[in-house]
């Protein structure tokens, strides 16, 4: 990771910036979380790897215990790791070609995990003093490169010649038909993305399933759920209790994204899914 030495900022050196331009916040992690509640942000988007859930609104108040921060708000709440956080960045990005400024936390990789969006530089205008106030740094070509990776939805194939998965497409199609199912009878589904530096759950009202590329979107009631399925490794469906649980996982097996079933009938997807699964590994096993 590289070193570099503080610089201090007021607000009359804060954005508005070029395009391009990246500041690095200081890593007072408890600070930074008191702020971000405050911010006039349009979305927060959570990510992982494979899994991208973007939730419209604010960020919300968090409870502080040590390097862990908390909150449960009904169907929906978050679990953060600040021991695992490495770096904070201030950026503006273009989008639908207009200047929109971010606010993104990432892991000691660079991995961007969390990242609170405006809708424009003018909702920013009034965060623009107390932003200011944790700014570190410019930010240099290191800063720059893994912002840029971290916020583009490729596919991935190709990049280092990447071997797809077997059970990607099985999987893919299985939680695509299942997406579909959901939005025809107009229910909810549980999403948990289980991400030590920043776990988030939430209920997803299923309203409108999209494809682009290897990237299948569930969308509705404010709520943006992006998977890359292909790249997922495993899957195993646990119909234990009254709500089935799918969980999808990569190569280690560890768990990359949870789905749950809302109380009710099982979709007819779910039966279905697991038979494709089956049928998969019996024939790869031969």
């Amino acid at each position: 990771m590289h070193k570099h030495s503080p610089r201090d900022h007021d607000a009359a050196d804060f954005p508005p910036m070029p395009e391009g331009r990246v500041i690095r916040l200081k890593k007072d992690w408890p600070a930074l979380l008191d702020l971000m509640p405050k911010l006039h942000t349009a979305a927060t988007i959570y990510r992982s790897p494979e899994v991208l859930l973007c939730r419209m609104g604010r960020f919300a108040v968090t409870r502080r215990s040590g390097t862990c921060a908390y909150r449960l708000d009904g169907p929906q709440g978050d679990a953060l790791r600040t021991d695992l956080w490495s770096e904070a960045w201030w950026y503006e990005e273009r989008r639908d070609g207009i200047l929109r400024p971010c606010l993104e936390i990432a892991d000691e990789k660079g991995r961007g995990f969390l990242k609170l969006c405006y809708r424009s530089t003018s909702d920013a205008a009034p965060d623009l003093t107390a932003v200011a106030d944790l700014a570190d740094s410019e930010g240099d070509g290191w800063d720059m490169l893994h912002v840029r990776q971290a916020n583009v939805l490729d596919c991935g194939c190709m990049r280092g010649r990447r071997k797809l998965p077997p059970a990607g497409p099985v999987i893919r199609e299985g939680l695509t038909r299942l997406f579909h199912e959901f939005c025809m009878q107009g229910r909810p589904l549980g999403v948990v993305l289980p991400h030590n530096p920043a776990t988030t759950w939430d209920e997803v009202p299923a309203e409108r399933v999209t494809q682009a590329g290897c990237w299948t979107m569930l969308a509705g009631g404010g709520c943006n759920l992006h998977l890359r399925a292909t790249h997922f490794h495993h899957a195993e469906v646990l119909c234990r209790s009254a709500r089935p649980v799918m969980i999808c996982k990569d190569e280690t097996g560890e768990p990359l994204l949870t789905l749950v079933a809302p109380e009710g009938p099982e979709p007819v997807s779910i039966a279905a899914f697991q038979r494709a699964l089956s049928k998969h590994s019996n024939d790869f096993q031969r």
